[in-house]
């Protein structure tokens, strides 16, 4: 019975750091207190844990906490995982740590491990606003080669409601000089109006109908 119960609270507290923890929001300081309390009462963490906890600090933009955690993972026997490249990525593409941020994303290809697509576009913007061309269309073309549509990563975003995902995707297309399409456009207008950025949104619709696409116009 107490084995039963033993399991089935381990599997709760699973739950809650890889289900709860990212999408509540729950303060690293929060998610670690938690973390060392089940550790003084027996239960082990494994790898979801460990990386629930990673990414709590990584969007706090911890980067020593996030370095500890990762060797307390690998002395613990669990090795990087696509969950924690990818939430290293984005936090380093987020402060602007664009070569450590490509340096993960290497070791992260090296290793058969793939980025997710919040993470490629992270590194490309990052790298792009670094003028680090090369290494952004090195990114871009491990995208596109997984098969990650721009046009539909927008679509997806939209519908998460994920505005700034929706605009840093559509600068990464001008960049590169892929073509927005009208579903593109469409949501990017949609997005603009519904924040009141009614001069931006009038700015798309002119270029959208009239001029085409400029390489210089992006999303601010």
């Amino acid at each position: 019975m107490l084995g039963g119960m033993h399991a089935w609270f381990a599997a709760f507290v699973d739950t809650w750091y890889a289900v709860v923890v990212p999408i509540i929001g729950v303060q690293a300081t929060g998610a670690e207190r938690l973390f060392k309390e089940l550790g003084s009462k027996g239960f082990l963490p494994n790898a979801v844990t460990y990386n629930s906890l990673l990414y709590a600090f990584a969007r706090e933009g911890n980067v020593e906490r996030v370095k500890e955690i990762g060797e307390e993972m690998v002395q613990a026997g669990f090795g990087r995982d696509e969950m924690t490249s990818n939430s290293m990525i984005h936090m380093y593409g987020k402060q602007g740590q664009h070569d450590l941020a490509f340096h993960v994303y290497k070791d992260m290809k090296s290793g058969g491990r793939n980025p997710n697509a919040i993470t490629y576009i992270v590194l490309i913007d990052s790298l792009g606003k670094a003028s680090k061309i090369t290494e952004a269309a090195d990114v871009m073309s491990g995208m596109l080669d997984a098969g990650i549509k721009l046009s539909g990563l927008i679509c997806g975003y939209a519908k998460a409601v994920m505005r700034v995902e929706v605009k840093e995707t559509f600068n990464c297309m001008v960049r590169f000089g892929i073509k927005p399409d009208h579903l593109a456009y469409s949501i990017l207008l949609d997005i603009l109006l519904r924040s009141n950025e009614t001069k931006k949104s009038m700015t798309y619709y002119t270029e959208r109908c009239y001029v085409g696409v400029s390489n210089q116009i992006k999303v601010s």
